[in-house]
C-alpha cells in the first residue's frame, strides 16, 4: 500500500497526492508556510483556488481577533430544557379555511363546471318550454279552423299525457301507419 497515492495530474503533468494537499492547507490556514510550501501550494492548485484559500485564512484572521464573549456553564442544559418544555407549537387554523386552503385549487374548476352543467339544463327546460308552448298555439290554431269552437274544448288535451310521454320515450319519430289509416276511415 501506498502512503502518498496520486489524486490527479496538474496542469503542468506533476503528479499531486491528497495528503501533501491537506497538509499545505492546514500550514497556510495556520500562517505557517514558508517560501517553498508556498510555491509547492500555487504549483498543486489553480488561481481560483489559491484566491479560495486566500480569502478563508483572511475570514480566519478577521475571526481570531474577535473577543471571545463567555459563555454561562450551564448554557447548554438551558436550551436543552428550553426545547423540552416548549415542545412543538400547534398552530389552530380554523376548519374552514384549511378546507378553503386545500380546496380552492380543486374547487375553483369543478364549481365552473357545475355551473355550466346548471345553465345548460336550464336553458334545454325553457327551449323545451317554449317548443311546447308553441306546439300548443298550433294545435289552438288548427281546433279554430275546425270551426267548431273558437276555442279549446277539455276533448282536445283528454289524451294529452299519453301523447306527450310517447313523444319524450321517444316513440314520435315513428309513424304508426294503422293508426293513421283508422283515423282517415273515421
Amino acid at each position: 500500500m501506498k502512503l502518498l497515492e496520486p489524486v490527479g495530474l496538474l496542469n503542468n503533468g506533476t503528479a499531486m497526492n491528497k495528503t501533501e494537499l491537506n497538509k499545505l492547507k492546514e500550514l497556510a490556514f495556520k500562517g505557517l508556510l514558508d517560501e517553498k510550501s508556498k510555491a509547492r501550494l500555487s504549483q498543486l492548485l489553480n488561481s481560483e483556488e489559491l484566491a479560495q484559500i486566500e480569502q478563508d485564512i483572511a475570514l480566519s484572521k478577521l475571526l481570531q481577533k474577535l473577543p471571545s464573549y463567555p459563555v454561562s456553564s450551564n448554557f447548554t442544559a438551558r436550551v436543552m430544557e428550553t426545547i423540552q418544555t416548549k415542545g412543538p407549537e400547534v398552530v389552530n387554523i380554523p376548519f374552514l379555511r384549511l378546507l378553503w386552503q386545500n380546496l380552492t385549487g380543486k374547487l375553483v374548476p369543478v364549481s365552473l363546471l357545475i355551473v355550466s352543467i346548471a345553465i345548460g339544463y336550464i336553458s334545454y327546460n325553457e327551449a323545451r318550454k317554449t317548443k311546447l308552448a308553441g306546439s300548443i298555439i298550433e294545435l289552438e290554431r288548427v281546433a279554430m279552423l275546425d270551426g267548431k269552437n273558437s276555442g279549446f274544448s277539455v276533448e282536445v288535451f283528454k289524451d294529452f299525457d299519453v301523447i306527450q310521454k310517447m313523444n319524450l320515450a321517444g316513440s314520435s319519430s315513428m309513424v304508426d301507419l294503422e293508426l293513421l289509416t283508422a283515423l282517415k276511415n273515421q
